[in-house]
C-alpha cells in the first residue's frame, strides 16, 4: 500500500478511535447522572431520562461541564477513577444508557 493510502487508513482509524472514546465517556456521564438522581430519591424511569438529557441538543455545556467533573471526582472518591465501575454500579440500578 503506498504512503497516502496509508495516511488515509490511519486518519479514518484514529477518527473512529476518538468517537468511539468520546461515546465511552458521554455513557460514564450519564451513568454517574443516573446515580445521583437515585441516591436522591428518584426512580429509574426518571433517573434514565435525566441521565439521557446529558449532552443531548435540550442540554446546557455549563451544566455538562460540571457534571463531568463532579463523574472525575465522584469516580476518583468511590471506584479508585475507575469509569467502568460507575458505568456497572448503575446498570445494576437500572440503568440503561
Amino acid at each position: 500500500m503506498e504512503v497516502m493510502g496509508w495516511i488515509v487508513v490511519l486518519i479514518i482509524g484514529g477518527y473512529f478511535f476518538f468517537k468511539k472514546n468520546t461515546e465511552r465517556g458521554q455513557r460514564f456521564v450519564r451513568a454517574y447522572a443516573f446515580l445521583v438522581q437515585i441516591d436522591d430519591g428518584g426512580n429509574v424511569d426518571e433517573a434514565n431520562r435525566i441521565a439521557a438529557n446529558v449532552f443531548s441538543k435540550h442540554s446546557n455545556p455549563d451544566s455538562d461541564s460540571r457534571t463531568i467533573g463532579l463523574a472525575r471526582s465522584y469516580a476518583a472518591a468511590v471506584h479508585g477513577g475507575k469509569q467502568l465501575s460507575v458505568i456497572t454500579e448503575a446498570q445494576a440500578k437500572g440503568f440503561k444508557g
